[in-house]
């Protein structure tokens, strides 16, 4: 016949079940920190990109900008010297 353990032996069995439940639990969360710290690293490089073409907009509507400011300076002096000649050469009335 089998003698039933004793009460050291089956604390001793609950502490050594504790211990593989607690080296598993480690090892997920471990696992899981790994997988967060991938997601962060992709999130990140998605930022990255992100603000590399938020700056390149930024930069073409700097230039645009730009460029419509000189287009519409460049205009009012055209439009200025149009009214100059029209006042000094008046358009001749069509027949």
């Amino acid at each position: 016949m089998q003698q039933e353990p004793t009460e050291k032996e089956r604390f001793t069995i609950l502490l050594e079940e504790m211990r593989g439940h607690f080296k598993l639990l480690a090892e997920g969360q471990l696992s899981i920190r790994q997988e967060m710290n991938q997601r962060f690293d992709q999130v990140d490089e998605r930022f990255e990109r992100l603000e590399t073409k938020v700056d390149n907009i930024e930069r073409i509507v700097r230039t645009n900008t730009g460029d419509i400011s000189w287009m519409k300076k460049v205009a009012s002096d055209h439009e200025h010297r149009v009214i100059k000649l029209e006042t000094v050469c008046p358009k001749k009335e069509a027949l």
